[in-house]
């Protein structure tokens, strides 16, 4: 797996497992990937997921309130849980 930082912005391309939590305090975040941890904990204005592996709800979790959540064209087998304070673009 690779996670990348780059001022802030905060990349995931390739599976990543924690047993703990996944916290980060990037403003822009781009997942091409799945994240498996306990918790999570962002907040970025803006999450891209951008992978057939990466997971909608991964990127809701990591978007602050007010946050825009982007999700590829795709189909993503999954149920999510959305915040009324995010948007979610499809």
């Amino acid at each position: 797996s690779s996670i990348v930082l780059s001022g802030n912005s905060l990349s995931v391309a390739g599976a990543v497992t924690t047993t703990g939590s996944f916290l980060t305090a990037a403003t822009n975040v781009t997942l091409s990937d799945n994240i498996t941890a306990a918790s999570f904990t962002g907040s970025a204005t803006s999450v891209n997921v951008t992978g057939p592996t990466a997971q909608i709800q991964d990127g809701i979790n990591l978007a602050g309130a007010g946050g825009t959540i982007t999700a590829a064209s795709g189909t993503y087998a999954e149920a999510v849980l959305l915040n009324s304070t995010k948007t979610l673009a499809l």
